[in-house]
């Protein structure tokens, strides 16, 4: 997280697919920030998250594997 901090990306994706979680942090003045978290166990399968908020993305494609 560090070196993305230093490169100035100013969004990143903690993706968890045993716990079947996604955050969303923000950095904002050098510090990371939690936008939001999705979870599988909270329902959401179809989400729209910063940066991409203008897509749907459905989260069980993250947990499932392809054959």
């Amino acid at each position: 997280m560090e070196s993305y901090a230093r490169e100035r990306v100013k969004h990143l994706w903690l993706i968890d697919p045993r716990e079947k979680t996604l955050e969303v942090l923000h950095l904002d003045a050098g510090r990371w920030t939690v936008v939001k978290a999705y979870g599988d166990a909270e329902g959401h399968t179809l989400i729209q998250a910063e940066p991409f908020d203008a897509v749907a993305i459905d989260l069980r494609l993250l947990w499932t594997r392809s054959a």
